[in-house]
């Protein structure tokens, strides 16, 4: 990871910690590795519906891996959102405390 990818990751660990904490240190960063990763693959899939012509849209695909990631923890109540412009948050996070890190407030959540 970048040093900017681990502030980042220490940030959402953060967050989460306050939105959750029944959940331990090593669940956490585990929970938040995670949809960091399905973050990317997000990100790659809404750059890819913009630049390719035949490209089969995968955001149902990230979706369900995300909900299967959430329940892990049981947090099968936690609200989400995948897709969206490329250029800001692909996947996004509504925290039971309404902490966000992006423009659209506690509406659109915590973006990865």
């Amino acid at each position: 990871m970048t040093k900017d990818q681990l502030m980042a990751r220490d940030e959402a660990v953060a967050a989460f910690m306050d939105a959750f904490p029944c959940m331990s240190l090593f669940q956490l960063f585990e929970l938040v590795d995670g949809l960091m990763a399905l973050g990317r693959q997000a990100g790659r899939n809404g750059e890819n519906l913009c630049n390719l012509a035949n490209y089969e849209d995968k955001s149902d695909l990230i979706a369900k891996r995300v909900k299967t990631l959430l329940k892990k923890y049981e947090l099968d109540d936690v609200k989400f959102k995948v897709g969206g412009d490329p250029r800001g948050y692909c996947l996004k996070i509504m925290l039971p405390n309404g902490r966000y890190n992006s423009w659209g407030g506690k509406e659109e959540g915590w973006g990865f």
